[in-house]
């Protein structure tokens, strides 16, 4: 059982921005959500419920989720128009340290 999330706490509104943020790249490129999870190695549920902001995920799963949607991790963290005003890569780069998997 899941505990209830307070709406008016600032972290569950980042998480929530940041599965909105999910949804919309993987929606972009026309990715399923069970694609994204087996490339991350997870279960489409879970990353079902982490698009909905119900699950507080780490850096080093976002970072996972970034590398299985084909997008630089950042992206993940902001909305769209400070990923865009910030001209962060919106692309995957395989050679950015930030993605090379240890």
């Amino acid at each position: 059982m899941t505990a209830e999330l307070d709406r008016t706490d600032p972290a569950t509104a980042w998480m929530k921005r940041v599965g909105h943020a999910i949804r919309r790249e993987r929606l972009k490129r026309s990715l399923g959500r069970e694609e994204v999870a087996g490339r991350v190695g997870t279960d489409a549920g879970y990353l079902g419920r982490i698009e909905c902001g119900a699950h507080n995920v780490t850096v080093v799963t976002i970072a996972r989720i970034a590398r299985g949607i084909g997008v630089h991790p950042a992206v993940l963290m902001l909305d769209e128009s400070e990923a865009t005003e910030l001209a962060l890569p919106t692309q995957l780069d395989a050679e950015d340290p930030a993605l090379v998997e240890r």
